[in-house]
């Protein structure tokens, strides 16, 4: 059984899901680029923002965004249990906005992650 010390430093841990792929720095020199891109991004890159608040905020200032079918669509893709609707939602996101592929800094392990099942805890 977790303390409520090591609950609390669960609850506020940064997901390690993209850890083998995704490139931290990138990610945060062009940060305020994914937080005001009209479209949708990965949740977990999201989470993985320097804030990931700002993503939310623009989001919900955004109605036009929000209430666009494409926009739901890639929603429940990001919270589906299947792994190859979730994992198309990151290949339909760099094919849409290669700006962003270099947040891939191993294609490999990338490829690799698409195919692996990742325990979520």
């Amino acid at each position: 059984m977790l303390s409520d010390k090591e609950f609390e430093e669960f609850l506020n841990s940064k997901p390690t899901e993209l850890d083998s792929w995704l490139d931290d720095k990138y990610l945060k020199l062009f940060a305020n680029d994914l937080v005001n891109l009209n479209d949708y991004v990965p949740s977990t890159i999201v989470l993985l923002l320097p804030d990931p608040g700002a993503r939310k905020r623009f989001v919900v200032a955004n109605m036009a965004l929000r209430n666009s079918n494409d926009y739901f669509k890639k929603q429940l893709l990001d919270q589906s249990s299947n792994r190859e609707d979730y994992v198309s939602l990151y290949d339909a996101f760099f094919n849409n906005h290669p700006e962003f592929s270099k947040l891939i800094k191993d294609k490999v392990a990338y490829e690799k992650w698409k195919v692996d099942d990742v325990p979520f805890f």
